[in-house]
Order: structure tokens, then C-alpha cells, then sequence
């Protein structure tokens, strides 16, 4: 990530910059950054499913109170991101372990 900021620093300084280098330097941080969200993503899919297998938690009630806040969040359930699903799936899977 370092590398990529002083490049793009680098780019900034120049007079010219090519549409190429600039469509490059965009890819570059496209890439990264769905690199450091997927990374995140799992780690929070990680947290929730290891607070729902808690033993003094109720899984289910944080799987219902989880999925409540999504739902009050966003319009409807189809614009909810697949991966705050996933999350929610998880807690369930852990609540069905729990059983």
C-alpha cells in the first residue's frame, strides 16, 4: 500500500500523465482497496461467529437483533450487502452448533 500512495504521489507531480498510467494507478487502488475490505470482512465474519458460540450469549437473539439492525439500515432486504448476509448466516450457523 505504501508503494502504491508514493506512486501515486509520484503521478501527481508530473506534468503529464498518460490516460494508461492514470487508468492503471485507478485499477491499482481498486484492487487494493477490495483486497483490504475482503480482509476485513472475514475477520468480521470471525468476530461474530466467535461472540455467537459464547456460552452465555443467546446466538439466536444476536442473529434476530443482528439482522433487525440490517433491516432498519437499509430500504429492503435486497439492498442489504451480501456479505453483511454472510455474517448474519454465520451467527446462525452458530446458533444451530449451540443447539
Amino acid at each position: 500500500m505504501e508503494t502504491l500512495i508514493r506512486e501515486l504521489r509520484a503521478m501527481t507531480e508530473k506534468q503529464a500523465v498518460s490516460s494508461q498510467q492514470l487508468s492503471g494507478a485507478i485499477l491499482a487502488v481498486c484492487v487494493r482497496f477490495k483486497d483490504l475490505l475482503d480482509a476485513r470482512m472475514a475477520g468480521i465474519q470471525a468476530l461474530a461467529t466467535a461472540i455467537a458460540l459464547q456460552p452465555e450469549l443467546d446466538a439466536q437473539k444476536l442473529h434476530d437483533d443482528f439482522v433487525h439492525g440490517l433491516r432498519a439500515h437499509f430500504e429492503t432486504v435486497r439492498n442489504i450487502p451480501q456479505e453483511l448476509k454472510d455474517v448474519a448466516t454465520a451467527i446462525k450457523l452458530a446458533a444451530s452448533d449451540l443447539r
